[in-house]
């Protein structure tokens, strides 16, 4: 999905990512799906969840691709990435993901078995706290794999990393994740 598509949707609360194998039409025109699986890809470019009021957001999609503003100005709290090929990029123009999303605490990525990239400016302008905890991969891991650590020497004093082999005490894994831990 490229352009915002949810962009100041305050009453947005829930975006289910499927893939809709069948679906039935009722007499009132109301669709149930009756057939759906994991979405194969989730691609989001622009400002997708900007000012929504989506709190939480989870995806296990195989592949998962973020840009520009995405999160900007919503009242997420917790976003929980679980991909095999996960992707996060500024816009270039100084603004991450997470730029005024003033509620968001957490960001867990596991994964990334199959690639996993971040632009410079990706956790930029951040201008609170926010923990982003990897779940499976070292500090040296994810550099290796990402290739340049440009992102993480360029990031926010609010942005605090966390990796498989220095997680806090009694971090609260968010449940998706509890096998993992």
């Amino acid at each position: 999905c490229n352009s915002p598509s949810f962009l100041n949707c305050p009453n947005l609360k829930v975006i289910e990512l499927v893939y809709v194998e069948d679906y039935e039409t009722d007499e009132n025109g109301k669709v149930t799906y009756t057939q759906t699986s994991q979405a194969h890809i989730a691609t989001f470019n622009g400002s997708f969840f900007a000012g929504t009021g989506i709190e939480y957001f989870y995806t296990s999609s195989p592949e998962i691709i973020f840009g520009g503003h995405d999160f900007e100005n919503s009242i997420i709290k917790v976003v929980v990435l679980d991909a095999a090929d996960i992707t996060m990029f500024g816009e270039g123009d100084g603004y991450g993901i997470f730029s005024n999303a003033k509620e968001l605490k957490e960001v867990w990525i596991a994964g990334g078995e199959d690639g996993l990239y971040f632009s410079e400016d990706v956790f930029i302008t951040l201008d609170h706290d926010i923990n982003f905890y990897f779940t499976e991969y070292t500090y040296d891991e994810v550099v290796d794999m990402v290739g340049d650590s440009a992102w993480f020497t360029s990031a926010s004093e609010y942005a605090h990393f966390y990796f498989k082999d220095n997680m806090p005490a009694g971090v609260e894994w968010p449940e998706e994740l509890k096998s993992v831990a």
